[in-house]
């Protein structure tokens, strides 16, 4: 049944002749696709449970009233517990920022709020261009401290204003060498960025229409990549088409490598 949702009573019955060579009656047959389906559909609500959680929230606009409500409702939902910990990801909103103020959930030792790091280069590069351009996402994705000092030192040769104005901004928040492991590697909120682009043009709609695009698309979405992971399963592909493609790149490079010893 996972890798064929319609299997009908007819092919179970044509299942257990092909294989044991039995002739069962349609009632056993029946009976034995309810328990695989019964059971089938239980795993999937256990597995379904162990997802991340997800939040959406429909507001006039983002203020400290808006996101304090937003982050309440997060930390009541997905953070009842006091050993409950979090790491908030998220672009330097004020209105955010101020709103964690009030959310303890959301405060240190329980949780620490980070900056995305594409967000803080996108304002670095806007406002220092041409020869630090690139080290700020150097400097940020650095996960040896040595190493960040030094990207830092040479940012601050180049431009001491630049230096002093990423100085300005909490090294825990911005950069993964000072991080202590809250964000796991994730450095950006390029996730969030992502559904945006699916759901591009919805902001503009009135609720229902908005609404209902979000749940049409979203369905297109899982519909498409349902049958394509359907495929890579029948082929006994190990990997996602992504991973796939690069591992096969890197393949056909290491054959023009030679080792000399």
């Amino acid at each position: 049944m996972v890798r064929e949702p319609n299997f009908a009573i007819k092919n179970v019955r044509q299942t257990i002749k092909d294989k044991f060579g039995f002739e069962i009656p349609y009632h056993k047959a029946w009976q034995a696709l309810k328990a695989a389906r019964n059971k089938f559909m239980v795993h999937g609500k256990v597995q379904f449970k162990s997802c991340p959680g997800s939040s959406v929230a429909l507001v006039d606009e983002e203020t400290l009233a808006s996101w304090t409500w937003f982050l309440q409702m997060l930390a009541r939902h997905f953070l009842p517990n006091e050993d409950d910990r979090v790491c908030l990801i998220s672009d330097r909103h004020p209105g955010l920022i101020n709103a964690i103020n009030y959310v303890p959930a959301f405060k240190f030792p329980r949780g620490v709020h980070r900056f995305c790091l594409r967000h803080v280069c996108s304002n670095f590069n806007n406002k220092y261009k041409r020869s630090v351009e690139d080290l700020c996402w150097r400097a940020g994705s650095e996960s040896s401290a040595r190493k960040f000092d030094r990207i830092m030192e040479e940012i601050k040769s180049l431009n001491p204003e630049a230096y002093d104005w990423l100085g300005n901004i909490d090294k825990t928040q911005w950069t993964l060498a000072h991080d202590g492991g809250w964000r796991t590697g994730i450095l950006t909120t390029n996730m969030s960025e992502a559904v945006n682009g699916v759901l591009k043009g919805a902001r503009r709609l009135p609720i229902v229409p908005l609404v209902e695009i979000t749940l049409n698309r979203s369905a297109q979405y899982f519909l498409q990549r349902t049958a394509r992971a359907n495929r890579m399963v029948m082929d006994n592909q190990q990997w996602a088409d992504y991973a796939f493609r690069l591992f096969e790149a890197r393949q056909a490079e290491a054959t023009s490598h030679r080792a000399e010893v």
